[in-house]
């Protein structure tokens, strides 16, 4: 008698515990679907560090341009951009950084 009370005990536990557990074991990369936002995340900016990721790329590309006849007339631009970024105006210094990143024919990375 104290078996089969035991084994039904058992028996009630493995049947009621098999959805918890299974809940939270994590699953083999076999068995696991990866749905597209979690195989494709991309990172979002804010304006701010979207004016700082264009003035570092203006920076680091710059030197290669400098003897460049549109240097002068980009880096002027890239300096209007940095002025409007930092004023609180980033919208308006993003697209300044991004014509003087294309003036020196650059794409601006995204």
């Amino acid at each position: 008698m104290k078996t089969r009370v035991l084994m039904s005990g058992i028996l009630s536990v493995m049947m009621l515990g098999a959805p918890v557990l299974a809940a939270t074991t994590p699953a083999s990369s076999a068995t696991a679907h990866k749905t597209p936002e979690h195989s494709s995340r991309i990172a979002v900016l804010t304006p701010a560090e979207r004016c700082l990721q264009l003035e570092h790329q203006f920076d680091a590309n710059s030197k290669a341009y400098s003897t460049s006849a549109k240097y002068k007339n980009a880096r002027a631009m890239r300096s209007e951009g940095a002025g409007l970024c930092s004023s609180g105006k980033q919208v308006a210094g993003i697209q300044k950084l991004e014509q003087a990143l294309k003036a020196i024919g650059e794409t601006p990375k995204s």
